[in-house]
């Protein structure tokens, strides 16, 4: 009887965790929907807010007219899943041809303005080798709220101090619409490289 009711308890374990999977999968999509719907509505271009990167130069979205970006949202002091997010950036700019891979700017907002200074950005950049291209970001927490709610990131902070968030990879058009939007660390990373090489063989030749 004893096994049994342990049976049933690890059966009962599962369904509650596949459970929380779905909704977990079914929320992701639907903010991917309403980040989609924003961009059919306008342009990131449009966003006012001000950033700076790690080497102290001013960001707005009009920099980005004419240039594909690939954008995630991040904060420094996670240890899970925000260097996996870092490997997956670069893994999905190394699987572009060589020639087209200096043209998707990167681009890494941080979550955690308070923490992540202009100068931590700079020394995170240095500990993790990141490619002297890419840039990250920080501005004020309504600009990060902002930006967050138009890519459909879903985060919170905690008692800790560090942040639960959605791991989402969005790429972005030389106008600044929505082209893609990859929803799991290392699932639909074809899709996203599929969805990067059409905007670089459509945009104009320089």
């Amino acid at each position: 009887m004893a096994t049994l009711v342990s049976a049933a308890r690890v059966i009962v374990r599962l369904n509650l965790m596949s459970f929380i999977l779905l909704l977990s999968t079914l929320s992701q999509a639907v903010l991917a929907q309403e980040a989609s719907r924003s961009s059919e509505q306008g342009s990131l271009h449009e966003l006012t807010s001000s950033w700076t990167d790690q080497n102290g130069q001013r960001f707005v979205w009009k920099d980005m007219q004419d240039r594909i970006v690939l954008a995630s949202m991040v904060f420094t002091s996670c240890e899970q899943t925000c260097p996996l997010i870092i490997s997956e950036l670069a893994a999905l700019q190394k699987a572009l041809p060589e020639k087209q891979r200096s043209q998707v700017q990167v681009l890494l907002f941080s979550f955690d303005p308070e923490r992540d200074t202009q100068e931590r950005l700079a020394q995170y950049a240095k500990e993790r080798k990141l490619n002297p291209d890419w840039r990250l970001l920080r501005a004020p927490d309504e600009d990060v709220q902002e930006l967050a709610a138009v890519l459909g990131v879903r985060y919170k902070k905690m008692q800790t101090g560090n942040f639960a968030h959605s791991n989402i990879f969005t790429v972005i058009g030389p106008k600044g619409q929505i082209g893609h939007q990859q929803l799991e660390l290392f699932r639909g990373r074809a899709e996203t490289v599929e969805a990067l090489q059409a905007l670089l063989n459509s945009a104009p030749r320089k």
